[in-house]
């Protein structure tokens, strides 16, 4: 099972919302889901990983590349939800 993405408008901000196994093929949909918030002028996003069965580290790049686009640090971010032992990889 690949990574499902789902984007919603929620208060003040935005979430995206990771479910299944983020893994080096669906990573690039990852980054690009995450950075058309961002291009899009959002300043609140939040990274919902609740659902997250799996992420390798081209995941976490994913992530990480996503959050280096607001070069300015226009906008508040947070990965949530995560799992313990997904928490310590982040």
């Amino acid at each position: 099972m690949s990574a499902q993405i789902h984007t919603a408008k929620e208060g003040n901000g935005t979430v995206v919302q990771l479910q299944g196994k983020v893994d080096a093929t669906c990573a690039p949909s990852v980054e690009q889901a995450l950075v058309a918030v961002i291009d899009q002028g959002e300043k609140r996003l939040v990274i919902d990983c609740a659902g997250l069965d799996f992420i390798s580290s081209a995941g976490l790049r994913s992530l990480l590349l996503a959050v280096k686009e607001d070069e300015g640090g226009r906008w508040g971010h947070c990965p949530c939800s995560a799992s313990t032992q997904r928490q310590r990889g982040f």
